[in-house]
């Protein structure tokens, strides 16, 4: 990340960049572009080190890690769910800001965080069964699953917990779970693994602002496109909005339209802004919960669909 960056800022033609894919990659990487006055436009960083220490010349279209986190504990809380444990990769960006966030409000609401020997997802020596085997000695505790954006195996990891979890305890995660392996799992056995598994996205076609969006990329791609997708053409979008906007673009020109406060694109995931000069936050960002639900005519005969639809919608064509 810091390479492609230092490339990247000496090529003055260059007027902002979009990137980069994680929040842990971004870290790295967001301080070239700001000594250098070049915009980055994340649609993948969620972590909340970004908000706490701004940068003037980053922004983002993804939501961030509070956002996610009290999502996830409101559902849990909803569910009459008092205790919980969190399984993440302490030394990743995103995974020590969801822990933190997460922590500081489900405890805030009478929620109660235990600690595990297998907490950390990355870990060489992490042991799928034994964790699972330690939170059903703690009583009725839900999961918070954070594995982070393929970094580590902590993916994997999290993969046999959901499988070895049969579907017991609630499991909640961020939108790093919503691979088709997810599926697979929940399809290949006969507990029905996917009643208390919730996860967290900034968008889904079932729920898009911009009725448009989904339709069109469903005809460009040939089936349905995620929340990264969806970040990525709002970052796009956002960029392009501000090249419209000035008569000479420049670097400094790109942050100073980014930073106004009437500056607003669409996207997506419905009308963009940011909470500049405060920081490159997006103002009101869309998210939603979404669940699995049975679809014949997926892969898995499972897909995803927001809480709000307890079967698959005929929008997604499963009858």
């Amino acid at each position: 990340a810091k390479q492609k960056a230092s490339l990247l800022v000496n090529q003055p033609d260059i007027l902002a960049v979009i990137g980069h894919t994680n929040s842990e990659m971004t870290i790295h990487a967001v301080d070239i572009y700001n000594k250098n006055n070049l915009v980055l436009m994340s649609s993948g960083a969620a972590t909340e080190e970004l908000t706490h220490e701004p940068r003037k010349f980053f922004f983002r279209t993804q939501y961030t890690s509070s956002l996610i986190a009290t999502s996830l504990a409101d559902h849990l809380l909803v569910k009459n769910q008092k205790q919980a444990v969190i399984l993440y990769n302490q030394a990743n960006a995103f995974g020590s800001s969801f822990y933190e966030e997460f922590k500081k409000y489900f405890e805030t609401q009478g929620g109660k965080i235990i600690r595990i020997r297998d907490f950390d997802l990355s870990k060489k020596d992490f042991n799928a069964q034994r964790a699972i085997k330690e939170i059903g000695a703690k009583g009725e505790t839900a999961i918070a699953l954070v594995p982070d954006a393929q970094v580590t195996n902590s993916l994997n990891n999290a993969f046999e917990i959901v499988k070895l979890n049969q579907d017991r305890n609630w499991i909640v995660g961020a939108w790093t779970l919503m691979y088709p392996q997810t599926l697979e799992i929940a399809s290949g056995s006969q507990q029905k693994l996917f009643k208390k598994l919730i996860f967290s996205v900034g968008w889904h076609p079932l729920s898009s602002p911009n009725k448009e969006f989904p339709q069109q990329s469903r005809s460009l791609w040939r089936g349905e496109v995620n929340t990264r997708t969806a970040s990525a053409y709002d970052s796009t979008r956002a960029l392009i909005k501000v090249l419209e906007m000035q008569q000479k673009p420049s670097r400094a020109g790109m942050q100073k339209t980014l930073s106004h406060p009437d500056f607003s694109a669409y996207g997506a995931t419905g009308t963009i802004q940011f909470n500049s000069p405060k920081n490159g936050d997006r103002k009101n960002p869309p998210r939603d919960l979404v669940h699995i639900v049975k679809c014949p005519k997926e892969q898995f005969g499972l897909t995803f669909v927001p809480i709000k639809y307890p079967t698959a919608a005929a929008g997604l064509k499963c009858d």
